[in-house]
């Protein structure tokens, strides 16, 4: 079975995460280069470089 998610709402930011755009509070600066997203419950997750322009794109930044 393939579930396949809205793109308006989920976006990868790393092999291990996809992130749900809904549960995002902001973006955090980590290490040289690197950020983080911060979510609703405070937990944060890595963001691959490779990542950041969709990430961009679909948060319209």
């Amino acid at each position: 079975m393939i579930i396949t998610l809205d793109s308006k709402n989920f976006v990868r930011i790393h092999r291990s995460y996809i992130l749900n755009i809904d549960e995002l509070t902001g973006i955090e600066s980590f290490e040289k280069n690197s950020y983080r997203a911060v979510l609703k419950d405070g937990t944060r997750i890595p963001i691959i470089r490779n990542s950041s322009g969709s990430l961009k794109e679909t948060l319209g930044i």
